[in-house]
């Protein structure tokens, strides 16, 4: 009598997976309410495997986005997608992302993520206008969400073949990486301060999109020559010799 109850209750949730992902992603997609900035365009597929022409915010542009579903976590009450996106041909990042915790802590985890140096340096606000080259590197182990915004996060990003255009000047900045992690409720990206620069730097991304950075540069024997010229608008120096960095 308990091997056929078991049998039945396999069988029950075999068929509620095959249910479930065969349901049409836009029929799903109407009882999912989105912030106003979030466009989504072109949805089409199953459930168990949906496509995304176009998924933007005011600041991100993700291209042609395939989301798959994992059987397994269904059968274990934690639905679990795995997202790939990008194209060479098209604007925005390229990668992928495994999507978990839906029904209770929004998780990321197992991220690979290429995105263009230039869109990055767009969204800050620096005191001498930049033009940035080559690609940034994002290698996500994990990042859970929770009141009031980060719980949880460790990664890696690195440019490994750093240069901007400033001051009509082209410049090679060496490798910069960055430590992933939570301060106080924020995702934390801490600059690795053996740089070529003389950087320490810490940007903070918080509830609600609000991006905030602070550290100082301290010229030393391998900042680049043509880069000097850029630093009387950092403003004065302290007693330490360096220029207080912040946006």
């Amino acid at each position: 009598m308990k091997q056929g109850t078991v049998y039945a209750g396999v069988f029950a949730s075999v068929y509620l997976i095959f249910v479930i992902a065969t349901i049409p992603a836009k029929l799903i997609f109407n009882f999912v309410s989105l912030p106003k900035d979030i466009v989504v365009e072109n949805l089409s597929g199953t459930v168990w495997q949906a496509e995304i022409k176009r998924l933007a915010t005011r600041d991100i542009e993700l291209n042609r986005v395939t989301a798959s579903l994992s059987p397994l976590s269904l059968l274990v009450f934690d639905p679990a997608v795995s997202l790939t996106f990008g194209d060479d041909l098209l604007p925005g990042p390229q990668g992928e992302v495994k999507v978990s915790g839906l029904l209770g802590n929004l998780t990321l985890s197992d991220a690979d993520i290429l995105l263009a140096a230039n869109d990055i340096s767009r969204q800050l606000d620096l005191p001498v206008p930049v033009t940035a080259s080559g690609d940034v590197s994002v290698k996500l182990d994990s990042l859970v969400f929770d009141k009031p915004f980060c719980a949880q996060a460790s990664g890696l990003v690195s440019w490994k073949k750093a240069k901007v255009t400033a001051l009509e000047q082209n410049v090679t900045l060496g490798p910069l990486s960055a430590d992933i992690g939570c301060e106080e409720g924020a995702l934390a990206f801490n600059i690795q301060p053996k740089n070529n620069l003389g950087l320490t730097f810490s940007a903070y991304l918080r509830q609600g999109g609000k991006f905030s950075g602070q550290g100082y540069l301290q010229p030393a024997d391998k900042f680049p020559e043509s880069l000097k010229g850029a630093l009387p608008f950092l403003g004065k120096k302290d007693a330490q010799g360096r220029y207080r960095l912040g946006f």
